[in-house]
């Protein structure tokens, strides 16, 4: 075995002195939460900063990238399986902190794919630990001004902490690390991204901000973007009043129109902003379809929500973007098609729940109640194919790389994931049957006994998030080999 050279057992001695500096923070933090002398969420949130923080820090040091991956990678399946136990669960809630090992997930994946420009990992990391943790805090102490999500109550003064301090760690800590390129040359930019940041952290919850921020800051360190400050502040305008609108007519919830909004910012500020059109599409039409006129609902009321939004919408937009960074068309090809099957699916649920007198279960053939998912009908099937064309025929007009061929190929790749989306809904989606009905229905019934079938967890939402998935992927291999 070959001998290890000086440089190397200092780098060894200085991972382990941080391993262990992370184990005594977790340590400490857990003996100060279930001692009672500190609160959990401060407890969580000042482990959050020094853990990640930490991180973070690994960077600064010459330490090889191979050694902190294995070090990280060995940890997940150990958070995993103590978060899944209980070990850092709330004791008033029982909520389980979830954002651990998500954390430790980004910062693996950002380390794999982007070691050789540390910048890449480290601003995405050091932001999310310092903004999001004293976002927590300060609106945890001092929050008096709230504003309401579908998933519980944030504040002004936590969310404009979490502004300042992104702003501190992109704007102002990079002088102080000369050895590395500026994230953003412009303080425009700066303040930009932090407030799409910001706006992320308000909108997820359950600990997916720690997947969501650091990613939503790569992407913008990765296009570097340079806008004039007077446009972009007026489209900014206009999608946060859109927004509001949506929200007020019932179109969305306010986790929702949070999500919706963000998701308009990456594609506004962007190369080419015109591919807004196609998401804003699959909007305003999910939108009016779903609040027409119908006796025979088998959904819960209520405006889009921000998992819904997210499940939709979020693959295509990673798709898109991706385009946007490397000018690769197939990556814009599968994002548009995922859109045409996010369309498709609303316009053969919307439209058969509406028009149709009965369906047939795909799998079985036999009659179930139209919404049903996993039922489809003529008039569901051909609305599908329908919409899922007039998404690919926006597309056909918004680019010249998109000929007849590209035209066809994403309606159908669209339409196919429609179909996916009734084939899992039919094979594994959780639906209820109350005690009182002979109908399957996919809402769980507000009281009463019901009978449940299918896989707990797997919901409408998850079913749709699977078939744009697929439909994305999908797209992305067709038009990467033809």
């Amino acid at each position: 075995m070959e001998q290890m050279t000086a440089e190397e057992l200092y780098s060894l001695f200085q991972l382990s002195v941080l391993f262990v500096l992370v184990v005594v923070l977790v340590g400490l933090s857990q003996f100060a939460i279930r001692r009672h002398i500190v609160e959990y969420q401060i407890g969580r949130k000042a482990l959050h900063i020094g853990a990640i923080g930490i991180s973070a820090c690994t960077l600064l040091l010459d330490i090889p990238y191979q050694w902190i991956l294995l070090l990280v990678g060995a940890c997940i399946p150990i958070l995993w399986i103590a978060v899944s136990k209980g070990f850092f669960q709330n004791p008033e809630s029982g909520k389980k902190g979830w954002g651990i090992p998500y954390f430790a997930v980004s910062f693996w994946v950002l380390l794999l794919f982007y070691h050789e420009q540390p910048i890449l990992v480290f601003y995405p990391m050091i932001t999310m630990a310092l903004a999001d943790g004293c976002a927590s805090i300060v609106g945890h102490l001092w929050g008096r001004t709230k504003y309401h999500s579908d998933y519980g109550a944030k504040s002004w003064e936590g969310s404009l902490a979490f502004f300042l301090v992104a702003v501190f760690c992109l704007g102002i800590l990079p002088v102080f690390i000369p050895q590395w390129p500026l994230p953003f040359e412009k303080i425009y930019v700066v303040i930009a991204v932090s407030l799409v940041l910001a706006l992320i952290e308000a909108v997820f919850e359950d600990g997916f901000d720690n997947i969501t921020v650091p990613f939503g800051l790569l992407y913008w360190v990765l296009l570097n973007p340079s806008f004039e400050t007077g446009g972009i502040l007026f489209a900014i305008l206009g999608l946060v009043l859109g927004g509001i609108l949506a929200w007020r007519i019932g179109w969305l919830t306010s986790s929702g129109a949070m999500a919706a909004i963000a998701v308009g910012v990456y594609l506004v500020v962007s190369p080419e902003p015109k591919w807004v059109a196609v998401f804003a599409c699959f909007f305003v039409f999910g939108s009016i379809l779903s609040k027409l006129p119908s006796q025979r609902i088998t959904k819960e009321p209520g405006g889009r929500n921000m998992v819904q939004v997210m499940a939709n919408g979020g693959i295509p937009l990673a798709f898109v973007c991706t385009y946007f960074v490397n000018g690769n068309v197939a990556a814009l090809m599968a994002g548009v098609t995922g859109i045409a099957c996010a369309m498709s699916d609303t316009a053969s649920a919307e439209l058969g729940t509406r028009l149709s007198r009965t369906a047939r279960y795909l799998t079985s053939g036999r009659n179930v109640l139209p919404g049903l998912s996993g039922g489809i009908s003529v008039v569901g099937t051909f609305a599908g194919v329908i919409f899922s064309f007039v998404i690919s025929g926006l597309a056909y007009f918004l680019t010249d790389e998109i000929g007849i061929l590209e035209f066809i190929a994403i309606g159908l790749i669209g339409m196919l994931g429609n179909l996916i989306d009734s084939l899992v809904g039919a094979l594994w989606q959780v639906k209820f049957k109350p005690a009182q009905s002979r109908e399957w229905r996919d809402t769980k019934p507000p009281e009463g006994e019901y009978e449940m079938a299918g896989v707990a967890w797997l919901t409408n939402d998850y079913v749709n998030l699977i078939a744009v998935g697929i439909s994305c992927i999908a797209a992305m291999v067709w038009f990467s080999v033809y």
